[in-house]
């Protein structure tokens, strides 16, 4: 086993990894790259190839972590470099632009992204930050209150904020509860939708349905429509109500969508 002193010309990997390889004061490198125990003034000299060396240290790694990574890989090596490091999948134009786009975010979003296991396609809308040449550090206040939802939620958020920022031009007030938040930037983004569900509702609630016949607007995601309830406590009742319903059908059609 061969100890050496590190060098100013040692290649430091600290992409700040969320678990330590053990025992943390453990220091390894291998071809002038230490990749753990970044702390230490010697290392243990491994043979062999440093980037085989860094997946068996590290041999699960989040979206975070990659795109920290990355930086690092471009800073002090070649293309060939983050191939042997990676799987295929982040090898690709979309993903190499994603995590760019990643990297400029906070460790606390970043660790978000690795907690909930979020994929690259629900990170989506930080690349179209880029590529509309927006700071995405001027989207901070939006990024920690995603950090404080769900995967779903949060995505949700993530896609509400860089939409509105892009057809805005600024990204809207934030502040208070992430949940509101987030109900918030919904409103704001489908605004003239939610305009019309409330039109709907009002409408509805209105009208003068049969007895044992409730009718209401839903909205599921992009998707809205009428639902019908029908009380039938026998066959009987179950044949008059439904005619009752077909008397109403004309009604109901001007009522719902008389203006879609």
């Amino acid at each position: 086993m061969e100890i050496k002193t590190l060098t100013q010309s040692v290649i430091k990997l600290d992409f700040k990894p969320r678990y330590a390889v053990k025992p943390e004061d453990l220091a390894l490198m291998a071809e002038d790259v230490l990749l753990c125990g970044f702390g230490t003034e010697k290392a243990i000299l491994r043979p062999g190839d440093w980037t085989e060396l860094f997946k068996e240290l590290y041999p699960k790694i989040g979206l975070g972590e990659y795109a920290r990574l990355l930086t690092l890989v471009e800073e002090n090596f070649d293309q060939e470099a983050w191939k042997k490091l990676t799987r295929p999948n982040l090898w690709t134009e979309d993903a190499m632009e994603t995590l760019h786009a990643l990297s400029d975010c906070s460790f606390e979003f970043q660790s978000w992204v690795d907690d909930k296991k979020v994929s690259l396609m629900e990170l989506h809308p930080l690349k179209l930050l880029l590529q509309n040449k927006v700071p995405i550090k001027t989207l901070q206040p939006l990024l920690q209150k995603v950090a404080e939802l769900s995967r779903q939620e949060g995505q949700q958020l993530l896609e509400y904020g860089v939409d509105l920022r892009l057809i805005k031009g600024e990204l809207p007030n934030i502040g208070g509860d992430a949940k509101k938040t987030l109900e918030y930037f919904k409103d704001l983004r489908f605004q003239n939708t939610t305009k019309q569900d409330n039109r709907k509702k009002s409408r509805l609630q209105a009208s003068n349905l049969p007895k044992n016949i409730s009718a209401r607007w839903v909205r599921m995601g992009d998707q809205a429509g009428l639902e019908l309830r029908i009380l039938s406590v026998n066959p009987k009742d179950f044949e008059k109500n439904l005619n009752n319903l077909k008397q109403k059908k004309e009604e109901l059609c001007q009522i719902i969508w008389k203006d879609s």
